[in-house]
Protein backbone atom coordinates (compact mmCIF):
# COMPACT_ATOMS: atom_id res chain seq x y z
CA UNK A 1 0.00 0.00 0.00
CA UNK A 2 1.25 3.46 -0.86
CA UNK A 3 2.40 5.70 1.96
CA UNK A 4 2.97 2.87 4.43
CA UNK A 5 6.54 2.07 5.48
CA UNK A 6 6.55 -1.47 6.82
CA UNK A 7 9.10 -3.74 8.43
CA UNK A 8 9.20 -7.19 9.97
CA UNK A 9 10.56 -8.63 13.21
CA UNK A 10 11.09 -12.20 14.44
CA UNK A 11 13.31 -14.10 16.85
CA UNK A 12 15.38 -15.68 14.08
CA UNK A 13 16.88 -12.36 13.02
CA UNK A 14 20.30 -11.15 14.16
CA UNK A 15 20.12 -9.00 17.29
CA UNK A 16 21.41 -5.86 15.54
CA UNK A 17 18.69 -6.15 12.88
CA UNK A 18 16.01 -6.59 15.56
CA UNK A 19 17.32 -3.58 17.50
CA UNK A 20 17.36 -1.40 14.37
CA UNK A 21 13.85 -2.48 13.38
CA UNK A 22 12.52 -1.78 16.86
CA UNK A 23 14.21 1.63 16.91
CA UNK A 24 12.80 2.53 13.48
CA UNK A 25 9.30 1.54 14.57
CA UNK A 26 9.42 3.54 17.80
CA UNK A 27 10.89 6.60 16.08
CA UNK A 28 8.21 6.52 13.38
CA UNK A 29 10.44 5.58 10.44
CA UNK A 30 8.27 2.48 10.15
CA UNK A 31 4.53 3.02 10.34
CA UNK A 32 3.68 -0.69 10.26
CA UNK A 33 5.46 -3.68 11.78
CA UNK A 34 4.71 -7.34 11.09
CA UNK A 35 6.07 -9.34 14.00
CA UNK A 36 5.94 -12.59 15.90
CA UNK A 37 5.41 -12.45 19.65
CA UNK A 38 9.21 -12.20 19.93
CA UNK A 39 8.61 -8.46 19.66
CA UNK A 40 9.27 -7.30 23.21
CA UNK A 41 6.47 -6.71 25.68
CA UNK A 42 8.45 -3.79 27.11
CA UNK A 43 8.22 -1.81 23.87
CA UNK A 44 6.41 1.43 24.75
CA UNK A 45 5.20 3.33 21.67
CA UNK A 46 2.32 5.63 22.64
CA UNK A 47 0.70 6.17 19.24
CA UNK A 48 -0.01 2.58 18.10
CA UNK A 49 -3.54 2.76 16.72
CA UNK A 50 -4.11 -0.75 15.40
CA UNK A 51 -3.04 -4.26 16.49
CA UNK A 52 -3.93 -7.15 14.16
CA UNK A 53 -3.56 -10.81 15.15
CA UNK A 54 -3.16 -13.07 12.13
CA UNK A 55 -4.07 -16.06 14.32
CA UNK A 56 -5.22 -16.59 17.88
CA UNK A 57 -2.68 -16.20 20.71
CA UNK A 58 -2.17 -19.15 23.04
CA UNK A 59 -3.88 -17.49 26.01
CA UNK A 60 -6.03 -14.56 27.07
CA UNK A 61 -3.08 -13.31 29.12
CA UNK A 62 -0.96 -13.08 25.96
CA UNK A 63 -3.78 -11.51 23.95
CA UNK A 64 -4.52 -8.84 26.56
CA UNK A 65 -0.86 -7.87 26.86
CA UNK A 66 -0.41 -7.72 23.08
CA UNK A 67 -3.48 -5.61 22.30
CA UNK A 68 -2.50 -3.43 25.25
CA UNK A 69 0.31 -2.01 23.12
CA UNK A 70 -2.28 0.08 21.30
CA UNK A 71 -3.86 3.29 22.52
CA UNK A 72 -1.30 4.22 25.15
CA UNK A 73 -1.71 7.87 24.15
CA UNK A 74 -5.34 7.74 25.28
CA UNK A 75 -6.79 7.84 21.78
CA UNK A 76 -9.37 5.38 20.52
CA UNK A 77 -7.62 2.38 18.92
CA UNK A 78 -8.63 -0.90 17.34
CA UNK A 79 -7.70 -4.57 17.86
CA UNK A 80 -8.58 -7.08 15.13
CA UNK A 81 -8.09 -10.86 15.31
CA UNK A 82 -8.47 -13.30 12.44
CA UNK A 83 -9.60 -16.75 13.56
CA UNK A 84 -8.48 -19.54 11.27
CA UNK A 85 -9.78 -22.85 12.59
CA UNK A 86 -7.08 -24.77 10.73
CA UNK A 87 -4.59 -22.64 12.63
CA UNK A 88 -6.41 -23.44 15.88
CA UNK A 89 -5.99 -27.17 15.22
CA UNK A 90 -2.34 -26.58 14.41
CA UNK A 91 -1.85 -24.83 17.75
CA UNK A 92 -3.58 -27.72 19.54
CA UNK A 93 -1.24 -30.20 17.83
CA UNK A 94 1.80 -28.11 18.76
CA UNK A 95 0.64 -28.15 22.37
CA UNK A 96 0.16 -31.94 22.35
CA UNK A 97 3.62 -32.47 20.90
CA UNK A 98 5.34 -30.09 23.31
CA UNK A 99 4.09 -31.95 26.39
CA UNK A 100 4.25 -35.68 25.58
CA UNK A 101 2.35 -38.14 27.74
CA UNK A 102 3.59 -41.19 29.64
CA UNK A 103 2.33 -43.69 27.03
CA UNK A 104 4.23 -41.95 24.23
CA UNK A 105 7.37 -41.89 26.37
CA UNK A 106 7.04 -45.61 27.07
CA UNK A 107 6.55 -46.41 23.39
CA UNK A 108 9.70 -44.57 22.39
CA UNK A 109 11.74 -45.99 25.27
CA UNK A 110 10.65 -49.57 24.52
CA UNK A 111 11.39 -49.08 20.82
CA UNK A 112 14.91 -47.84 21.57
CA UNK A 113 15.56 -50.72 23.97
CA UNK A 114 14.53 -53.25 21.31
CA UNK A 115 16.17 -51.62 18.29
CA UNK A 116 19.52 -50.63 19.86
CA UNK A 117 21.67 -53.72 20.34
CA UNK A 118 23.89 -53.21 23.33
CA UNK A 119 24.32 -49.78 24.85
CA UNK A 120 24.86 -47.80 21.64
CA UNK A 121 23.83 -47.75 18.01
CA UNK A 122 21.87 -45.87 15.36
CA UNK A 123 18.14 -45.56 14.93
CA UNK A 124 16.17 -44.23 11.99
CA UNK A 125 13.35 -41.82 12.81
CA UNK A 126 11.43 -42.72 9.63
CA UNK A 127 11.52 -46.43 10.52
CA UNK A 128 10.40 -45.65 14.05
CA UNK A 129 7.39 -43.67 12.81
CA UNK A 130 6.39 -46.56 10.53
CA UNK A 131 6.72 -49.11 13.33
CA UNK A 132 5.09 -47.05 16.08
CA UNK A 133 2.08 -45.38 14.50
CA UNK A 134 1.00 -43.53 17.65
CA UNK A 135 4.10 -41.29 17.55
CA UNK A 136 4.91 -38.37 15.26
CA UNK A 137 8.16 -36.57 14.51
CA UNK A 138 7.70 -33.46 16.72
CA UNK A 139 6.70 -35.64 19.69
CA UNK A 140 9.68 -37.98 19.22
CA UNK A 141 12.11 -35.06 19.02
CA UNK A 142 10.67 -33.56 22.21
CA UNK A 143 10.90 -36.92 23.99
CA UNK A 144 14.51 -37.36 22.90
CA UNK A 145 15.25 -33.95 24.37
CA UNK A 146 13.68 -35.05 27.68
CA UNK A 147 15.46 -38.43 27.59
CA UNK A 148 18.81 -36.70 27.13
CA UNK A 149 18.12 -34.29 29.98
CA UNK A 150 17.12 -37.10 32.33
CA UNK A 151 20.00 -39.46 31.49
CA UNK A 152 17.88 -42.15 29.86
CA UNK A 153 19.78 -41.86 26.58
CA UNK A 154 22.69 -39.92 25.18
CA UNK A 155 21.91 -39.19 21.54
CA UNK A 156 22.42 -36.68 18.75
CA UNK A 157 21.23 -36.39 15.14
CA UNK A 158 23.64 -37.43 12.41
CA UNK A 159 24.58 -35.05 9.61
CA UNK A 160 22.09 -35.03 6.75
CA UNK A 161 18.34 -34.74 6.89
CA UNK A 162 18.14 -35.20 10.66
CA UNK A 163 16.21 -38.47 10.57
CA UNK A 164 19.05 -40.72 11.77
CA UNK A 165 20.29 -40.51 15.35
CA UNK A 166 23.40 -41.87 17.01
CA UNK A 167 22.69 -43.27 20.44
CA UNK A 168 25.90 -43.35 22.46
CA UNK A 169 24.33 -44.77 25.59
CA UNK A 170 20.93 -46.05 26.65
CA UNK A 171 20.03 -46.77 30.24
CA UNK A 172 18.14 -50.05 30.03
CA UNK A 173 18.05 -50.34 33.81
CA UNK A 174 15.50 -47.57 34.09
CA UNK A 175 12.15 -48.80 35.38
CA UNK A 176 10.33 -46.35 33.23
CA UNK A 177 6.83 -46.63 34.63
CA UNK A 178 8.12 -46.01 38.14
CA UNK A 179 10.39 -43.12 37.23
CA UNK A 180 8.08 -41.33 34.77
CA UNK A 181 10.83 -38.85 33.94
CA UNK A 182 9.02 -36.01 35.66
CA UNK A 183 6.24 -36.41 33.09
CA UNK A 184 3.69 -35.65 35.81
CA UNK A 185 4.98 -32.07 35.90
CA UNK A 186 4.86 -31.94 32.08
CA UNK A 187 1.26 -33.13 32.25
CA UNK A 188 0.34 -30.37 34.71
CA UNK A 189 1.87 -27.80 32.35
CA UNK A 190 -0.05 -29.34 29.46
CA UNK A 191 -3.37 -29.11 31.36
CA UNK A 192 -2.67 -25.50 32.30
CA UNK A 193 -1.78 -24.45 28.75
CA UNK A 194 -4.67 -26.46 27.27
CA UNK A 195 -7.16 -24.74 29.60
CA UNK A 196 -5.74 -21.32 28.67
CA UNK A 197 -6.14 -22.13 24.98
CA UNK A 198 -9.73 -23.32 25.55
CA UNK A 199 -10.50 -20.01 27.31
CA UNK A 200 -9.06 -18.16 24.32
CA UNK A 201 -11.31 -20.16 22.00
CA UNK A 202 -14.30 -19.38 24.22
CA UNK A 203 -13.40 -15.68 23.94
CA UNK A 204 -13.41 -16.00 20.13
CA UNK A 205 -16.85 -17.63 20.16
CA UNK A 206 -18.56 -15.44 22.75
CA UNK A 207 -21.49 -13.32 21.64
CA UNK A 208 -21.36 -11.13 24.74
CA UNK A 209 -19.17 -8.10 25.48
CA UNK A 210 -15.55 -9.01 24.86
CA UNK A 211 -14.13 -6.59 27.42
CA UNK A 212 -16.50 -7.99 30.04
CA UNK A 213 -15.37 -11.52 29.11
CA UNK A 214 -11.67 -10.66 29.49
CA UNK A 215 -12.06 -8.85 32.80
CA UNK A 216 -14.29 -11.67 34.08
CA UNK A 217 -11.51 -14.10 33.19
CA UNK A 218 -9.22 -12.10 35.48
CA UNK A 219 -11.84 -12.03 38.24
CA UNK A 220 -12.98 -8.44 37.72
CA UNK A 221 -16.52 -7.13 37.22
CA UNK A 222 -17.38 -4.91 34.28
CA UNK A 223 -20.48 -3.73 32.47
CA UNK A 224 -20.78 -3.43 28.70
CA UNK A 225 -17.91 -1.71 26.85
CA UNK A 226 -20.24 -0.57 24.01
CA UNK A 227 -17.31 -0.49 21.54
CA UNK A 228 -16.43 -4.15 20.81
CA UNK A 229 -17.93 -5.88 17.77
CA UNK A 230 -20.47 -7.78 19.89
CA UNK A 231 -21.69 -4.67 21.73
CA UNK A 232 -21.99 -2.71 18.48
CA UNK A 233 -23.83 -5.51 16.68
Amino acid sequence: MQGITAGFYHGGQASDIRERTQSDFISGKLSCLVATNAFGMGVDKPDVGLVIHESIPESIENYYQEVGRAGRDGRLCKAVMYVNWHGVNLRKNMLDNSYPDKDSANRLYNYLCKSIKGDSGIFDLKALLLDVGELNQPKVLKLLEIFNQEGVVSSQPQAGDGTKFTVNAINKAVIFLARKLKLASYHKLFISKRDKLLSMLEFCRTESCRQKFILGYFGEKFGQCEICDNCIN
